[in-house]
């Protein structure tokens, strides 16, 4: 393949491997032939031998990039200079190449699973290192043995280290997507939202206990325990009334969490989440004041009052249902600036209806809003 000078492009960086390592007999004499071994980004690019006495290192000055102190300079940069104690084998300086090209940080190693103990040596070393995956996983015991060698005896000795995990475990707490369900279309469904603090390797658990004066024909859960899945901060299940004919006023649902796996729930909490069959007993039908988030008037809950000025802003978006009736009680305004949107479509058969005495009406100052009869 030639030598490996000729393999390197210009204007390229590239990894360039140089192994020397002296040729012994069976029983461990110097043959006098010394094995000299390139690789190119990790590639063995060309094998060379020659004959000459034993390489040691002394005194005398070593050259990187040159042939001498005058001669045969190397023409570019060199970025990063390595000097081993021992002749690199081809899976190790691979390793090293797929390691740096990939942009994986020193102190992270790939995994070795066989220990070469240079001829001549009666021992070598390897650095172990416990990656902090900011992932909770409690303490762990890692088991090393030796299960087959080359050139020695097997021993039975096992060695067990600890892994100790410095991160937080994980609390957990519970959460309601609103704090009503209705028996009604668009309103029946509810989210609850189990959180950690911070993620865990396993799959956490969080089992849920529902009391309260609602009964389970009221109700159908999607699922009784909530699941967390390893790496992530939340799970839910979803909670979904069931209508009925029957008049009864609201109904308290109390959820708890019990027996949490995997996570800890030593601040206990309690959710209580209302059935009810008229939803306008928790939705606002006053207005007055910003809007920040999206907000909706819905067609069941109507007729709503403008009690003072209403800004729409911050990008959120005021949508109005068909059928909406909006009475403005004074002169006060729908004021839509600032990325608000004002969505109100209402049909022929189903028109919005806005009135009241000297109110200041609606003034659009960005764009994207839609309105229709």
């Amino acid at each position: 393949m030639g030598e490996p000078g000729y393999l390197i492009s210009r204007e390229e960086w590239v990894m360039v491997t140089v192994t020397s390592k002296n040729v012994r007999d069976t029983v461990g004499n110097p043959t006098g032939w010394i094995d000299m071994r390139f690789y190119y980004n990790g590639v063995p690019a060309y094998v060379r031998s020659d004959y000459g006495d034993e390489r040691t290192f002394d005194s005398n000055l070593l050259y990187i990039g040159a042939n001498n102190k005058n001669n045969s300079r190397f023409n570019g940069d060199l970025d990063d200079l390595r000097i081993y104690n021992y002749a690199l084998s081809h899976e190790e300086v691979t390793d090293l190449y797929q390691r740096e090209s990939t942009g994986v940080a020193e102190d992270l190693f790939s995994e070795i699973t066989t220990l070469i103990i240079p001829s001549g040596e009666l021992s070598t070393e390897v650095i172990l290192k416990a990656l902090d995956d900011e992932s909770y996983e409690g303490d762990e015991v890692l088991s090393l043995g030796i299960d087959t060698t080359d050139y020695g005896k097997v021993s039975a000795y096992d060695i067990n280290l600890l892994i100790i995990d410095y991160d937080d475990a994980p609390e957990v707490s519970i959460s309601a997507e609103k704090e009503y369900i209705g028996e009604v279309e668009g309103f029946n469904t509810n989210k609850i939202t189990a959180t950690l603090t911070n993620p865990v390797s396993q799959t956490v658990k969080v089992p849920l206990v529902i009391t309260g004066d609602a009964d389970t024909l009221d109700y159908v859960i999607s699922s009784s325990v909530i699941s967390i899945d390893p790496g992530e901060l939340e799970g839910y299940v979803t909670i979904t009334s069931v209508a009925d004919s029957t008049r009864e006023g609201n109904e308290k649902m109390i959820i708890r969490t019990v027996d949490v796996k995997n996570a800890s729930d030593t601040v206990k909490q309690v959710l209580s989440v209302i059935i009810t069959e008229d939803v306008c007993d928790f939705i606002d039908t006053d207005l007055s004041g910003n809007v920040f988030e999206d907000l909706t008037l819905y067609n069941i809950c109507t007729p709503y009052t403008i009690i003072g000025d209403l800004i729409v802003a911050n990008g959120a978006t005021l949508t109005i249902e068909p059928g909406v009736e909006i009475e403005f009680e004074g002169p006060h305004m729908i004021e839509v600036i600032d990325g608000g949107k004002l969505i109100a479509k209402g049909t022929e058969q189903d028109s919005i209806t806005i009135s009241g005495i000297a109110c200041g009406g609606i003034d659009i100052r960005t764009p994207g809003s839609e309105i229709q009869y």
